[in-house]
């Protein structure tokens, strides 16, 4: 038995005695191991660091928005063509209205059988051609209403109506429209003065056509359209027992870029009564 216990002493002293240059076999290998690592790491460190040094660099000689030929061009101010410009501002065509091809013609409803018609035998104005689209500037002395009684036209033309005294002209003005894309019983909106109160109204397309010069025709634009207008909201109230409010108007213009016979010019001045 005691060779026994000296055995296993002996036994736990030379496992001792083994596991010391095991336990520094394994921890050499681990520091071997790790070298490499820590080399490569500091490594990658040094080359970042390089090239963030070269990106600075560059920074500081290219600036923040690139080359200084890039900058000047990005900041330079668009340069203006003098013979665009001028192409621009006389791109616009006015097209004169022809007085002897254009008409407008209205209808006061009575709470009759019948209804209240005539005519407006002058209009007076322009077309502005554009090139996105044309716009109408059109007026009417109110002393060129024609109708079948004379009883009928000076009440037209009295204070309780159109009040042709202190407002002689009827205007409108169109906003741009397109020929190309504008289609029948689409809206004409525009702005009408009448008796001295202007208002945005809304009339209905029937036709729009616009063509170029030629060498046996001027420039030509045709406009028909119709639609309606309350009379009290421009102020004519009276005779509301035999009057209907609303106002049915048709207009038809022609308008071109050379003037003749029939082409009246535009004036500034009240229409002689």
């Amino acid at each position: 038995m005691p060779g026994t216990a000296g055995e296993g002493e002996a036994g736990r002293g030379s496992a001792v005695l083994t596991t010391g240059p095991r336990a520094d076999r394994h921890s050499g290998h681990r520091t071997a191991i790790a070298k490499p690592a820590q080399e490569r790491y500091r490594a990658a460190a040094e080359a970042r660091r390089a090239l963030l040094a070269l990106g600075t660099l560059m920074l500081v000689l290219c600036g923040p928005e690139g080359s200084a030929e890039e900058r000047d061009a990005s900041s330079a101010e668009p340069v203006t063509n003098p013979a665009n410009s001028a192409s621009a501002e006389t791109s616009t065509n006015t097209l004169l209205i022809d007085t002897s091809q254009s008409t407008v013609h209205f209808r006061i409803g009575l709470l009759f059988l019948f209804d209240a018609r005539g005519e407006f035998e002058t209009i007076e104005g322009r077309v502005d051609r554009h090139a996105d689209g044309v716009q109408v500037h059109a007026r009417i002395p109110v002393t060129s209403a024609s109708m079948d009684s004379s009883r009928w036209e000076a009440m037209l033309e009295g204070p309780q109506f159109l009040d042709g005294e202190r407002h002689p002209w009827i205007e409108f003005e169109s906003d741009r429209l397109d020929p190309a894309t504008l289609q029948p019983g689409e809206a004409v909106p525009g702005q009408l003065c009448l008796r001295g109160v202007c208002q945005r109204e809304r009339f209905v397309l029937h036709h729009l056509a616009c063509s170029d010069a030629s060498a046996t025709a001027p420039e030509r634009c045709e406009l028909s359209a119709s639609g309606s207008l309350l009379r009290a909201a421009y102020g004519m109230r009276s005779h509301r027992g035999a009057l209907r409010n609303r106002i049915e108007l048709k207009l038809d213009l022609v308008a071109t870029g050379a003037p003749h016979s029939g082409v009246r010019p535009v004036s500034l001045e009240a229409p002689a009564r």
